[in-house]
């Protein structure tokens, strides 16, 4: 999936969580995850340990949201399974949740980053300034952590203590966080992100395999919506 342009696995893998929201299957949601992993496993640019490690969250979310439907059910009063719900209904809110987890998953492991963003800009037409909004955005997770750390360290060294949630270090790095997002708005201002026509020092081209793999997953999600 590393070789596809980001726009055409973006646009195919939106319509794929489209039909699983509005496909209420079980078996179909399963076959679309296996598919998904069953792409990350021959993908040779995708990092085998994180993607296990992926997959055991979201096991572990899916099993916790099909635990929480039958303990709660419909009622949602007390610890005790309601003898009213069917099992076929929270299989099939776990299978989704799994699903729509895998599919993003698969985008986010195969996919660079800057391609998207240029992708974005150069194949789906999007405004300068928001493409590179959104190229700005994801370049700040790696900030975020990074000042998290650091402000949770400061406060540590200063005997500040937190036992459940760390609600001081979240409010110093967001005011962190908002201080570098300025300085990084009045940067790109100053160089004429705002206005104007601006060229590209690499293109990115919708190939073969693109509408190959879109033609394919359409036909192929089509048949599996009318057979299922």
């Amino acid at each position: 999936m590393s070789i596809l342009n980001p726009s055409s696995k973006f646009i195919v893998l939106l319509f794929v969580s489209a039909m699983v929201i509005l496909k209420s299957n079980t078996i179909f949601n399963l076959i679309i995850a296996a598919v998904c992993m069953l792409a990350m496993i021959l993908d040779n640019k995708v990092s085998k340990r994180r993607m296990m490690l992926g997959i055991v969250y979201i096991l572990f979310f899916s099993v916790s949201l099909f635990i929480s439907v039958m303990l709660y059910g419909r009622s949602g009063s007390g610890f005790e399974f309601n003898n009213s719900m069917r099992y076929s209904e929270p299989i099939h809110l776990a299978s989704r949740a799994f699903t729509m987890s895998i599919i993003g998953m698969s985008f986010s492991m195969t996919t660079n980053y800057i391609d998207f963003s240029l992708s974005l800009m150069q194949q789906l037409k999007l405004p300068i300034k928001f493409g590179y909004g959104v190229l700005a955005a994801l370049n700040f997770i790696p900030v975020i952590r990074h000042e998290f750390i650091m402000v949770g360290l400061s406060l540590k060294s200063r005997g500040v203590r937190y036992y459940f949630l760390p609600i001081k270090s979240a409010t110093v790095t967001l005011i962190h966080v908002f201080e570098h997002s300025e300085k990084i708005a009045m940067a790109m201002e100053s160089r004429g992100f705002s206005s104007g026509k601006r060229h590209f020092y690499r293109r990115l081209h919708l190939g073969i395999c693109d509408y190959v793999f879109i033609v394919l997953v359409v036909i192929i999600v089509t048949v599996m919506l009318i057979v299922l």
